[in-house]
């Protein structure tokens, strides 16, 4: 009996064992003062890899590599990088970390910076080409900087599952320009996912990250001093998640954004985009933009000025703030046939010869305790028109205020131009400074009952406006009405007088003719 327990226990500790998978983990170490030549280098610093392209074959030459099943995705594999001259003996080719579990990081927890000044301008530094075999694929960089690129670091087209993630990462002065330094396509909508968490882009030119159906997180992380391209542009039913970020400074192409998205999903909270050379942020085509707790501030577009919707998009800002920017059309905001919500905003002192604060055509624009103003005394390159310019639009106000100050507009200026639009007023306090509050051509308004004097938003009558709807100014004397009666009745009292003489001497002459003596 006591045999037959013993044997049994002996079973089940061979059953467990030889089914427990115990995942083996590579670390490979990467110095580039380095001679080696091992084929498998780096399994020590007395033995390290000289260039990252050595330790990737050096891994592939492994037995951990060479005994995975083909169907399966590697078992992890750390670099670690040694702090040195990187730029010395750069690999020019590409890396492809297809079907990889690897994680790059400083040996030791020191600083490194990577120069990738001599790697060539046709090269990608890591890549994903798929070899058939249907694998996920996993990236994380972590605490290292990758200064002068000439490449692009890192491309793919994937038809799997990949995550990238870049954590503690600075991006500095990359001279790419043929393309953007990060390019991703996803075939399969948000199957691949590349986040960035506390990086810094800094003095690059050219383009910096594209995707394509890709989720992308860019959490804590800031854009700064870049030049000649979008930093970021998504397309294909993309998702952008923008978290407590900055971009400052960036100068784009004209007709080019600071953040670019043709369908698809942006949510910006808590982040700042500020003192940039182009359109803050553009959706189109079928984009959902939402922003939160946000500043949007000092951004100069080519036309358009901070904000742009257009083409079935849609617009939704909470608790931010858009001020001072400038564009000739929709200072802060610009929509085309997208409809437009506000809540809880400040729009304050922004530029545009038309809409200084918004341009709203085709959709409905919604304003709730949001205060809109303009109180600038200075001098502006744009003729200033009006703060709201809707056309075929509907416009509703709610508890919020319109503030105009007293200088810096034209003065045919109007608060709100309304063409073939309809404009609706809750509660809301207009402040015009003798200006009209609106010029209309085909609209109505609606006055909530409870709206004061000074809430009504209006259109001017006709017979004081003149044919553009805008008032006469009061130097203009109003035409005097002719009295007519006045003019012709005298005229009347003399012909009438002719007449009666002219019947007098006609009698005369008749009764002459029928006289006859007796």
């Amino acid at each position: 009996m006591k045999t037959i327990i013993y044997f049994t226990i002996l079973l089940l500790v061979a059953l467990i064992c030889g089914t427990s998978s115990e995942v083996t983990t590579t670390t490979l170490i990467v110095d580039p003062a380095s001679t080696s030549t091992s084929v498998q280098c780096g399994l020590s610093a007395a033995d390290a890899c000289p260039r990252i392209i050595e330790a990737y074959y050096s891994f592939l030459n492994s037995t951990v590599a060479k005994t995975n099943p083909a169907d399966s995705q590697f078992p992890p594999l750390v670099i670690e990088l040694v702090p040195g001259d990187y730029s010395k003996n750069t690999y020019t080719g590409n890396i492809n970390f297809y079907g990889f579990d690897v994680t790059i990081q400083p040996y030791q927890n020191q600083k490194v910076v990577y120069s990738g000044v001599n790697t060539g301008n046709s090269a990608t530094m890591f890549s994903f080409s798929q070899s058939g075999k249907v694998l996920p694929s996993l990236v994380n960089i972590y605490n290292i900087t990758f200064d002068k690129l000439n490449c692009a670091l890192m491309n793919g087209q994937m038809y799997t599952p990949l995550t990238v993630n870049f954590e503690n990462v600075t991006i500095s002065n990359s001279q790419y320009t043929s393309s953007q330094l990060i390019f991703f396509t996803s075939y399969s909508t948000n199957q691949t996912v590349v986040t960035f968490t506390n990086t810094a882009f800094d003095g690059c030119s050219g383009g910096l990250i594209l995707v394509q159906g890709v989720y992308l997180g860019f959490y804590r992380s800031a854009i700064t001093n870049t030049n000649g391209g979008q930093p970021i542009s998504a397309y294909s039913y993309a998702t952008l998640n923008i978290t407590d970020s900055l971009f400052f400074k960036n100068n784009v192409p004209s007709a080019n954004a600071i953040i670019f998205l043709n369908s698809g999903n942006l949510h910006l909270v808590g982040t700042t985009i500020q003192d940039n050379n182009g359109v803050a942020i553009w959706g189109t085509e079928s984009v959902t933009v939402t922003i939160q707790t946000s500043y949007i501030l000092r951004n100069t577009g080519s036309n358009i000025g901070a904000i742009r919707v257009d083409q079935s998009s849609s617009l939704d800002i909470q608790n931010s703030t858009i001020n001072q920017n400038s564009g000739n059309y929709g200072g802060a905001i610009y929509s085309s046939a997208s409809p437009v919500t506000m809540a809880n905003c400040i729009v304050y002192n922004n530029l545009a010869s038309q809409g200084m604060a918004i341009y709203i055509s085709g959709s409905d624009l919604s304003v709730t305790n949001t205060s809109i103003m303009y109180s600038n005394d200075g001098s502006s390159q744009y003729t200033l028109q009006n703060m709201i310019y809707a056309y075929n639009a509907q416009v509703t106000f709610t508890n919020s205020s319109l503030n105009l100050g007293s200088q810096g507009v034209v003065n045919y200026f109007t608060l709100i131009d309304c063409t073939q639009s309809t404009i609706i007023s809750y509660s809301t306090n207009v402040t015009t400074m003798g200006h009209d509050a609106m010029s209309c051509s085909s609209c109505t308004t609606t006055n909530g009952a409870e709206n004061t004097q000074d809430q009504q938003v209006s259109c001017p009558p006709k017979s004081d406006s003149s044919s553009n709807g805008h008032k006469n100014s009061s130097s203009e004397k109003k035409p005097k009405k002719i009295n007519y009666a006045a003019i012709f009745a005298p005229i009347g009292a003399v012909a009438g007088v002719a007449f009666i003489i002219v019947i007098v001497v006609i009698v005369k002459r008749r009764n002459r003719r029928n006289y006859h003596s007796i």
